[in-house]
């Protein structure tokens, strides 16, 4: 929970990971800062990567999102809501 609001990371639906290793400054992406999720890559089942999500609980309404992925790789990178 920050600042009200329940967010964090989770590798295929567990959240008790933490992935704070990977944060960099405003340096990297273009000012916007970078965060390199699952930087050791342990969301893993064997060799298989798993799903790593960010989450966020808002409340019901319409919502503005805008995601950027300031370095090249960006494969596979989905928005929901």
């Amino acid at each position: 929970s920050h600042g009200g609001l329940s967010i964090g990371w989770d590798c295929n639906g567990d959240v008790t990971v933490d992935y704070s290793s990977g944060r960099r400054n405003l340096g990297r992406g273009g000012g916007l800062g970078l965060n390199h999720f699952d930087r050791d890559n342990t969301c893993k089942n064997g060799p298989e990567y798993l799903p790593v999500h960010w989450n966020v609980a808002l409340p019901n309404g319409e919502y503005d999102v805008t995601v950027d992925f300031p370095e090249y790789y960006h494969q596979d990178c989905t928005v929901e809501g």
